[in-house]
C-alpha cells in the first residue's frame, strides 16, 4: 500500500517504495532501466520508509486510517555524496459514517501532508536541508435535523491549506544522520501546522458560530445552524463538534 504521486510516476505506472517495482509494469521498458534511485540511495529510501511508517502510526493511526510513502531521487551528478532530494507523503482519511448519539452528524474528509526536501552535503560533516511543507485539510459534516417532521439535511465543509518553508544547516556524520535530521524537521513542521490549522479553521469556525443565536426554532426555520446545534445553545454544540474533529486529526497512539 503506497501513495501515487508525480514523484514516483513514469507514464501511467507508479513505483512502489517497498518493492521498487512499477505497477502496472512499464510498457516497452525494462524494469531495471526505469527511473529509480541509485543502489546506495535506494538503501537509504528503504530505511527511511520504515522509520516514516512508524512515525505515521504514532501520529495518524493504523494502516486502515492512513498511509505514508517516501520517494528519493538522485541529483544531476547522480552521486549521493553531493546530496539528494526526496518527497515524504502522508494521507489520512476520515470516514466515520456512524451517526453520533443524537443521530445528527456523519463525517468524512482527509488530511494530506506533503514534504519535499532538498539535501546538500557540505564540508565539515554538515548538510544543508531545505524543507517545503504543504498540508491540505478537508472535513465534510452532514447535519440532519433532530426534528423528524422537518427532515432537513445540510452540509458544512471545513477546508484549507497551509505551506511552510524551513532551511537548516545541521551536523551530519553519516546517512543515519540524514534520517534523524529530516525526521525532526518534518515532525516540528507538522506540529506547528496542526496548531495553525486549529487556530485558523476550527477555532475560527467556532467563533463565527458562537456569535449566532437561535432564539426560536420552528419547523420551517430549521436551517443549517439550528440543525447543527440541535436546538441547543450554539457554543455547546459547536464546541463539542470542533473538539471531536481535532481529536480525529490529532490521534496519537
Amino acid at each position: 500500500k503506497y501513495i501515487q504521486s508525480d514523484h514516483n510516476r513514469d507514464g501511467d505506472s507508479y513505483r512502489s517504495p517497498w518493492s521498487n517495482a512499477y505497477y502496472p509494469p512499464l510498457l516497452g521498458v525494462d524494469n531495471d532501466n526505469a527511473f529509480k534511485p541509485s543502489r546506495q540511495l535506494r538503501k537509504l529510501e528503504q530505511h527511511i520508509n520504515e522509520v516514516f511508517d512508524s512515525y505515521r502510526q504514532s501520529y495518524y493511526g493504523n494502516a486502515s486510517e492512513s498511509v505514508s510513502s517516501v520517494y528519493l531521487w538522485n541529483k544531476e551528478d547522480g552521486s549521493i555524496d553531493a546530496g539528494f532530494a526526496g518527497c515524504f507523503l502522508i494521507k489520512k482519511d476520515i470516514d466515520d459514517r456512524a451517526a453520533n448519539n443524537d443521530g445528527s452528524r456523519l463525517q468524512c474528509g482527509y488530511w494530506n501532508s506533503i514534504h519535499v526536501v532538498d539535501v546538500n552535503n557540505l564540508s565539515g560533516n554538515k548538510a544543508k536541508y531545505e524543507l517545503h511543507t504543504t498540508v491540505l485539510l478537508s472535513i465534510d459534516i452532514d447535519t440532519t435535523s433532530a426534528d423528524a417532521k422537518s427532515n432537513a439535511t445540510n452540509k458544512i465543509t471545513i477546508g484549507g491549506s497551509l505551506t511552510k518553508q524551513v532551511e537548516k544547516i545541521l551536523p551530519c556524520a553519516n546517512e543515519a544522520s540524514h534520517i534523524a535530521n529530516i525526521g525532526k524537521m518534518i515532525e516540528d513542521a507538522e506540529i506547528d501546522m496542526r496548531s495553525k490549522m486549529d487556530g485558523l479553521y476550527i477555532q475560527k469556525t467556532r467563533e463565527v458560530m458562537d456569535a449566532i443565536r437561535c432564539e426560536k426554532v420552528t419547523t420551517s426555520k430549521y436551517g443549517l445552524m439550528a440543525a447543527m446545534m440541535g436546538g441547543r445553545t450554539g457554543a455547546v454544540a459547536v464546541n463539542e463538534m470542533s473538539d471531536e474533529l481535532m481529536a480525529r486529526l490529532n490521534t496519537r497512539k
